[in-house]
């Protein structure tokens, strides 16, 4: 009696079905949909191993880290302790920064300053073994990176050129080498060029350096040394 009360269900939609059907009987039928569900995934075999950060079992292979910032390692090395004097009044014209800007390498550098720099420039040798054997008279700069280091002895010649990255400021490399130079008893000129900086330093024994700074774009600044000798 109560199942008369209920209303009449309402008929089958047949239509919508057979609607259904053809739908996915034309999707199974469309070739670049089936390509796409059945073609081959690509994978980068260098990053499988970082997949499933979140796993328990670790990755096949350490994680790539970031590469550290400049002077993370600073602590390792020889602060700068030295009292140092003024650097000379820069003067101008600058004929070292003139020579200086079309030379690409360093051996061209020490070619196009003259002696006693040129007589070795044919010889000169690249290794970053050179920047340790600098004379005490013109010593790497505390802290300093080495960019690229050359360097020759020979028959009558020696030659060290240092290319070099420090977070100090060009005046204060000038003033530091500036003070090293006169201990050292070289007599010391000061040229400018714009942002260009040259100490050239000579002493009667044939010793001769070149200290080149400029600034870049970070606040620090680089420089070139070239010390030459006739000997």
């Amino acid at each position: 009696m109560l199942a008369a009360c209920g209303r009449k269900p309402a008929p089958h939609d047949v239509s919508l079905d057979d609607e259904l059907s053809e739908n996915a009987a034309a999707t199974a039928n469309d070739p670049a949909l089936r390509a796409a569900l059945r073609g081959s995934i690509m994978v980068d075999p260098t990053l499988v191993g970082r997949a499933n950060a979140d796993a328990i079992r670790p990755p096949v292979e350490p994680y790539a880290a970031a590469i550290p910032p400049e002077g993370i390692a600073d602590t390792g090395k020889p602060a700068e302790t030295d009292t140092v004097q003024p650097a000379p009044a820069a003067k101008s014209p600058c004929p070292q920064c003139s020579a200086a800007r079309g030379a690409l390498t360093l051996a061209a550098l020490a070619e196009a300053e003259g002696a006693p720099f040129a007589r070795c420039a044919g010889a000169i040798g690249y290794s970053a073994a050179w920047a340790s054997r600098l004379p005490d008279t013109v010593p790497l700069y505390p802290r300093a990176d080495v960019i690229e280091a050359a360097g020759a002895d020979g028959a009558g010649c020696m030659l060290r050129a240092v290319n070099l990255r420090s977070s100090a400021a060009p005046g204060r490399l000038l003033d530091w080498y500036a003070t090293k130079l006169r201990r050292a008893g070289l007599a010391v000129e000061h040229r400018a060029d714009g942002r260009q900086h040259v100490l050239a330093a000579s002493r009667p024994d044939g010793t001769a350096a070149l200290i080149m700074v400029g600034g870049n774009s970070i606040g620090g600044s680089e420089a070139t040394l070239l010390v030459g000798s006739d000997r």
